[in-house]
């Protein structure tokens, strides 16, 4: 009976060697290559391009994780990821080159149902009587509501009391066509491609730092070079 769950562990533990030297081939061989992506990098530099990717490239395999937008360049120091989609931070790590591939900005985007969605360009005062949506406190979009909050004097009934940073419901609720959200275009960038979502012209919309990818350029293996430079021409 003891032997039982210690051969069926010894078995997934064969299994898990055996899918690391795969993994440790094919990275080796220059056949494999990690991302690491930023929410952001998600939706303005990935979404819509991988299938191209796949198909002009099928002996290539990448692995994408999506990082917390607070430790963006986490990737690199526990050195689990070749490439980094993200923002251009501003301080570049030693070793390690950035690329631009995106403009970036953040803007105000409500549902197509809104009450403002056909408004060509409301003021504070009219985006003032809706009911915003709240990102996490620190981050660059609530720094800006915060701002324009107190600059125009918008009441508390403007803020939802739910605060998240987790895109698949940010657009749920957006949908809903009761609120409103300033978010980086790259964020919603299928949404607004979709038709879901609008995005609405306001002097609340300012530009962010570029979106790009942090790697090790010569010194990267051959799949590498190939997505970095199939990210810089898409």
């Amino acid at each position: 009976m003891n032997g039982a769950p210690l051969t069926a562990h010894r078995i997934l533990d064969a299994l898990h060697d055996g899918a690391e030297a795969v993994a440790n081939r094919l990275h080796n061989h220059g056949g494999l290559v990690r991302i690491s992506s930023s929410p952001a990098a998600l939706g303005g530099m990935l979404h819509g391009r991988l299938d191209d990717f796949a198909r002009r490239y099928p002996d290539i395999q990448v692995v994408i994780v999506e990082a917390s937008s607070t430790t963006p360049l986490y990737g690199i120091s526990d050195g689990t990821a070749d490439i980094i989609c993200t923002r251009e931070p501003e301080v570049i790590p030693e070793g390690w080159e950035f690329q631009r591939c995106e403009e970036d900005a953040l803007v105000v985007v409500c549902g197509k149902t809104h009450p403002l969605a056909e408004v060509k360009h409301p003021t504070l005062a009219q985006l003032g009587t809706g009911k915003w949506l709240m990102n996490h406190v620190g981050s660059v979009a609530r720094n800006r509501f915060e701002e324009v909050f107190v600059k125009a004097g918008w009441p508390q009934s403007a803020r939802c009391q739910i605060v998240m940073h987790i895109p698949k419901l940010t657009r749920e609720m957006l949908e809903s066509g009761r609120y409103l959200a300033i978010l980086p275009r790259s964020v919603a960038a299928s949404w607004l491609g979709e038709g879901s979502v609008c995005e609405l012209k306001s002097d609340i919309n300012t530009p962010l730092a570029p979106l790009g990818y942090l790697w090790r350029g010569k010194q990267a293996g051959t799949a590498i070079s190939v997505f970095a430079r199939f990210l810089a021409e898409s």
